[in-house]
């Protein structure tokens, strides 16, 4: 009796373990590549991510700076300052505008 429920033990820890390998099988390609996208995206390597990020922080800084000057006497603001992209874009708009 004793061998029987041995046997048991042993065959259903093998058929859990197999069963776990079939999922992980399944299962971790999917994973692995939604953390390959999901790290690509935090990486900072790329240049197009890092220039919309100083975008936005540039665009955030100014707000908090209109911000500031309408509560600390609202004099006429500086003009934003615009990154390279920004500047070389507005070169070729009013050079196209041009006839």
């Amino acid at each position: 009796m004793a061998l029987v429920i041995i046997l048991l033990v042993i065959v259903g820890a093998v058929l859990i373990y197999g069963f776990i390998k079939m999922v992980n099988a399944l299962f971790n390609p999917t994973i692995k590549r939604l953390e390959a996208k999901k790290q690509r995206i935090l990486k900072t390597d790329n240049p197009y991510i890092v220039s919309h990020r100083n975008k936005i922080h540039n665009d955030r800084m100014y707000d908090e700076y209109l911000e500031w000057l309408d509560r600390n006497g609202g004099d006429l603001p500086f003009e934003k300052w615009k990154s390279q992209e920004e500047l070389i874009a507005d070169h070729k708009i009013n050079k196209s505008m041009k006839f």
